[in-house]
């Protein structure tokens, strides 16, 4: 089978193309697995034009920018030329593109919409071409059934069966020895969790911080919690927060920003990662999380249902201080060993690069 990947959009800031690479690898390392087995190719919009090989997957790198992309019958003619079964089509925000495409295509080979946190059309125009458009395209894939619903409910996506379960991304890391990595970085031995995001509203890390304060102020004296944030805009409100509640606030370290290529050792280290997301497209922290051993406390949200299948972790109720206090107690008589086993087992078989790319190819090979 051969698989052409593209999203009609440039990337003027990726002048080193195989760095630019090497930064996503949590999302082209299931093409690269996929590409052991199946012919991959990739279109990428970038200032360096030229085509070269990495790791099984052909890229062809063109120096296109907003017109072109917009009107891309050009670029359907390079796409066409390269004889593909399937063209996968990232974002579901293009529907002038596809229509244009399976124009100039005819029915000669399937193509497949990937949503990465899209959302439906306002403008009437735009759901109008989205709808036509709907009906040339074959599948699409959301991380989690319920993510499809607004385009469902919207009339974007008439028939449901189209829909189909997968993840977007998945985790470059490993599960490193416990306690080499809290030597490593420089956490005590005790009931670990961790939280990892950006500082803004829909991630809410305020509520995180309250509900751990209680839980360690009722009964958790041997819990420690460790920030990570890239983005540091409620910072202060948690600080503030904090300086109320000084002998609990111990045992909250705001550790903020760390590499990514260090982070390894900190989901390592870590018995348990908590999210109190409103809404997400997939969770790549809690991926790689769940890759490195850590028991997932996470809000019951779509995308987090699906990752977690109801199979390992915790789940509880959005913006609920109470049911996030809950879920902390819960967690303190888990049997941690267990939980453990059980994450890992549902991250290697649904949620690892190898696991996205069979049900990948499970997928299109019924189209």
């Amino acid at each position: 089978m051969k698989i052409v990947n593209l999203s009609y959009e440039a990337y003027p800031q990726a002048a080193n193309p195989v760095q630019w690479i090497a930064g996503s690898a949590f999302f082209f390392g299931i093409w690269e697995t996929m590409a052991l087995q199946q012919e991959v190719i990739f279109f990428e919009f970038t200032p360096c034009p030229g085509r070269f090989e990495h790791k099984g997957i052909k890229y062809i790198f063109l120096n296109l920018r907003r017109l072109p992309l917009m009107f891309p019958v050009q670029l359907n003619r390079k796409i066409i030329a390269e004889r593909p079964d399937v063209v996968m089509i990232h974002g579901i925000r293009f529907p002038l593109q596809v229509l244009l495409l399976r124009l100039q295509w005819g029915r000669n080979a399937k193509i497949v919409v990937q949503d990465h946190a899209n959302h439906p059309f306002r403008i009437r125009l735009k759901k109008a071409i989205q709808r036509l458009a709907d009906r040339y395209t074959d599948a699409y894939f959301f991380s989690g059934n319920e993510l499809a619903l607004p385009w469902i409910a919207a009339g974007l996506i008439k028939d449901n069966r189209k829909v189909k379960e997968i993840m977007e991304v998945s985790s470059v890391f490993n599960q490193e020895d416990k306690i080499k990595a809290r030597v490593k970085t420089g956490i005590p031995d005790a009931n670990i969790y961790l939280w990892v995001g950006h500082l803004n509203t829909n991630k809410n890390p305020l509520l995180a911080v309250r509900a751990f304060v209680r839980f360690r102020e009722q009964e958790a004296e041997n819990a420690e919690l460790y920030m990570i944030f890239q983005t540091d805009a409620l910072l202060d409100e948690i600080k503030i927060f904090l300086a109320g509640h000084t002998v609990a606030a111990r045992h909250i370290h705001l550790v903020g920003r760390i590499p990514y290529e260090s982070l390894q050792p900190w989901f390592s280290a870590a018995d348990f990662i908590i999210s109190s997301s409103y809404a997400e497209s997939s969770g790549l922290a809690i991926c790689q999380g769940m890759s490195c051993g850590c028991i997932p406390i996470l809000t019951d949200i779509p995308s987090f249902r699906f990752m977690i299948g109801g199979r390992c972790g915790l789940l509880y109720e959005p913006g609920n201080e109470d049911a996030l206090v809950a879920a902390l107690q819960q967690s303190s008589k888990m049997d941690k060993a267990d939980a453990l086993q059980k994450t890992l087992q549902q991250y290697r078989e649904h949620l690892s690069f190898e696991a996205i790319a069979g049900h990948i190819y499970a997928v299109l090979s019924a189209l």
